[in-house]
């Protein structure tokens, strides 16, 4: 019982404080400084209390190591006024570079109080001065897009680990760079094929919407967004596959309205006399692609998203993302009321019903609240829309043994916001000053004493009493020095399935087994005094064998100067779940011989899916095929499961929706880190439809969940109709054979194509008596050709007219522009 009583005697004593000294967080030094140097700061010292502080005295618990000395301290402190301190110090030559605490500044002072009455503040808010916070950090721009090119001579840009979505061929082979790739990767490609990847493959639609020399145009989905068309090089219908299906005609970009972003196209160069475009200022450009033969004939060769023609020069294809995110406003309110018996104030969240508050004490989380008590004050003051957002709570005795009521504490309170930054409350941090040990004028007597006196005064006498008490405040002091290392790893990126920023110490999670991560590393040289880094190599060491990856260097630097590297990491198809550590090193020499490194750590936290059972590669057996007489086309399937566990209800499934053809295997098990293999036979009939046309091929765990989905193409050709009659234009064995032009491979699909004729396990029966006919009709025709020379010589022949062999000339293509 007497120590209750001493408790709330003391308790008692806090409340009546009127004074409270506020004191700042000083840092000596800066990234600049180097170890042996002397170096200065200043701190803030406020009276926030209603009385006069003198007697100040400030002291530092490493003032001797550091060589702490303090200058203008002030005589005394007014009521609401504050002075400013000059910290002096030296950092010691052992101190290694960063910035950290080095310990305690306290700061002690006299207060004298009068009218030695209960100070209650009240409810602050009537005198709050409210002021709008800051605005939030826009959120970054992760690109689900990338570009690439593939030269007509075999050099290729590196690959970008995006399937492709869609492909055109470009320019001739002049030496000139026809594509220019700036995203993710860079690289400059004479004449081939610009190619665009995507991981988000369904929310982009780059095919053909109409061609110039027959072949298989395709209709834009009509609710999507447009973003320009331009037509392949060198636009001759000379045969050569320069789209998707056909020969020279126009490929356009469209994107879901859903989607992250838009692809488009904005002119970048005319040759011909007309403007350019601006690249909006939030697009990343993927790279820039020239146009046709590149001559001023007055036809378009290019639309850009505007719907602005260009003839020849050259476009941009540029990612212009769309913000889908909804509106989100900071959490708004006031850290009111501190003492050592309770603290209180409001939050409100316009985009929650109830805003939660963290309360951390000296920086370290203390407790969390919901702001939800009724405030009527706030909705008559209109900064609420309703009366729910105070908060309010009440010191236990378990609190106040925890806090340490000897000793100043800084109390901050943080509304936690529903999506975005956690701002600070107005009037936060308080700082809850020590239980200080008051003296009366009569004698020097001990807390106990004094409280028991001050008990006894203030049920007596409320009024007119004066007396003398102590106030501490204490903060801690910093110290920060750089280094004589100028090679510095400047910034990490890395994407995976996303692009993320990776910070030293941080964890990279929910990366798949057999992912390719694409880390990119900025490294700077931060000399200022024009000395340059050479040699410097970066080497990546992951900790794990599941974890591959290669090396880069950079043969200088110069002062200020920033390069970056990226590098692939190849995540293993059967790494096992959990963290693996990989550590980035960069060094390199200075023109002096000084060697200077920088290291790095994160770790990549692998996860493997329940069920994961990818389509591997799709084989399709013959690569065309011909509806003269009934046949088969046989797809075969092959699937991994790279889940978690084997598989006993798998199932694959292949559709082909021109053929009416759909058949699902089910039932079907696969062990873990295992190959499954399915061949389903399309038929081939006379009323099959003439083209290239899409085989969609799923697989299923459980037999229902889908698991995966990729697609491969049956090409369908003509029958053979040759006039083996015409003496001018006689039939060829060559003809007979090469009557066709192979389609490119479907993008972002491993499609193997086996040809017929010359692999044992994909000829058929109906594919041998068709070669068989075809060397019986070459030897028909050579006869032919013979007997007629010799009818030459005794009877001279007629000339056919031409109109008797109009029905054998091949059939036009009507061209559609569907802008």
């Amino acid at each position: 019982m007497k120590k209750l009583l001493l408790l709330i005697s003391v308790l008692l004593l806090a409340i009546s404080s009127v004074s409270a000294l506020q004191i700042s967080n000083p840092s000596l030094g800066s990234s600049n400084a180097l170890p042996g140097e002397n170096v200065q700061t200043t701190l803030s010292l406020t009276n926030d209390g209603s009385e006069i502080i003198t007697d100040i005295q400030i002291t530092s618990s490493v003032a001797s190591k550091y060589n702490i000395e303090f200058e203008d301290i002030p005589e005394a402190l007014a009521p609401g006024s504050s002075s400013t301190i000059t910290i002096k110090g030296k950092i010691p030559t052992d101190f290694e570079p960063g910035k950290r605490s080095i310990g305690t500044i306290t700061v002690t002072s006299t207060v004298a109080l009068i009218n030695n009455t209960s100070n209650s503040s009240g409810n602050a808010f009537t005198s709050h001065n409210f002021t709008a916070p800051s605005n939030q950090t826009p959120q970054q721009i992760v690109l689900p897009v990338g570009m690439s090119a593939t030269e007509d001579n075999g050099q290729n840009t590196p690959d970008i680990g995006m399937d492709i979505i869609g492909q055109w061929h470009t320019g001739t082979q002049d030496g000139i760079s026809d594509i220019e790739v700036m995203q993710p990767l860079q690289g400059e490609v004479d004449a081939g094929w610009a190619r665009i990847h995507s991981d988000e493959s369904n929310n982009y639609w780059i095919n053909p919407v109409d061609v110039d020399c027959g072949g298989q145009s395709q209709n834009p989905p009509g609710s999507w967004l447009y973003g320009g068309k331009i037509h392949s090089g060198p636009g001759l219908c000379d045969g050569n596959i320069e789209l998707l299906s056909a020969d020279s005609g126009w490929t356009a970009l469209y994107t879901k309205p859903e989607a992250d972003g838009q692809l488009i196209l904005v002119i970048a160069e005319n040759n011909c006399g007309g403007g350019i475009q601006q690249v909006p200022t939030n697009g990343a450009i993927l790279g820039k692609v020239s146009t046709g033969p590149g001559v001023c004939d007055g036809i378009p060769e290019a639309f850009a998203y505007t719907g602005d023609s260009l003839d020849a020069g050259s476009v941009y294809v540029v990612y212009l993302p769309i913000d889908h995110t909804p509106t989100n406003s900071l959490p708004i309110g006031e850290f009111e009321i501190l003492s050592w018996t309770n603290l209180s104030g409001w939050a409100f969240d316009t985009d929650v019903p109830v805003t939660n508050v963290h309360v951390l004490v000296d920086d370290v989380f203390w407790k969390e609240f919901a702001a939800d008590e009724e405030r009527q004050d706030l909705v008559d003051a209109n900064l609420t829309s309703d009366a729910n957002h105070g908060f309010s709570y009440v010191f236990t005795q378990e609190d106040l043994t925890e806090l340490d009521t000897s000793v100043n504490h800084t109390f901050k309170v943080i509304a936690l916001n529903a999506g975005g930054n956690n701002p600070e409350l107005n009037n936060s941090p308080k700082v809850l000053t020590a239980i200080p040990v008051t003296q009366t004028n009569d004698n020097q007597s001990n807390t106990t004493n004094s409280s028991n006196n001050n008990s006894n005064n203030n049920s007596n006498n409320n009024s007119n009493t004066q007396s003398t008490t102590g106030t501490t405040a204490t903060a801690t002091l910093k110290m920060e020095a750089g280094s004589d290392n100028h090679l510095i790893i400047d910034r990490v990126k890395i994407n995976c399935d996303k692009l993320e920023t990776v910070n030293d110490g941080s964890t990279i999670d929910d990366v798949s087994p057999g992912e390719t991560c694409y880390l990119t590393i900025r490294v700077k040289n931060t000399f200022t005094n024009n000395t340059e880094i050479e040699d410097i190599d970066i080497e990546v060491d992951p900790h794990d064998r599941d974890i591959s990856s290669d090396d880069a260097s950079i043969s200088s630097l110069d002062a200020g100067d920033r390069e970056e590297k990226t590098l692939e990491l190849e995540i293993e198809d059967d790494a096992d779940d959990g963290k693996i550590k990989i550590d980035i090193t960069v060094d390199g020499e200075d023109e002096f011989g000084k060697q200077h490194s920088d290291t790095w750590q994160f770790s990549i936290d692998i996860e493997r899916s329940k069920h994961d059972l990818p389509i591997t590669k799709i084989v399709v057996n013959p690569t065309l095929a011909k509806p003269c007489q009934n046949s088969r086309v046989d797809v075969t399937v092959y699937v991994e499961n790279n889940g978690k566990r084997s598989e006993d209800k798998m199932a694959i499934e292949l559709s082909v929706p021109a053929f009416n053809f759909v058949e699902k295997i089910r039932d079907l098990s696969i062990g873990k880190n295992d190959e499954e293999r399915v061949t389903f036979s399309v038929p081939i009939t006379s009323s099959t439809p003439i083209g290239s046309f899409k085989a969609n091929a799923r697989t299923f765990f459980d037999t229902l969940g889908l698991s995966d989905s990729r697609t491969a193409d049956i090409v369908i050709t003509k029958c053979p109709t040759f006039d083996f009659d015409d003496e001018d234009n006689p039939v060829t064995a060559e003809d007979l054979i090469n009557q066709v032009v192979v389609p490119p491979q479907a993008p972002g699909d491993e499609l193997i194509m086996i040809p017929s004729a010359n692999s044992e396990n994909s000829s058929t029966l109906l594919d041998g008596v068709w070669l068989t006919t075809i060397l019986v009709l070459a030897n028909l025709v050579a006869l032919s050709v013979l007997g007629v020379m010799g009818h030459a010589i005794f009877k001279k022949k007629k000339t056919p007219m031409k109109e008797q062999h109009a029905e054998s000339e091949d059939e036009s293509f009507e061209m559609k522009d569907y802008y």
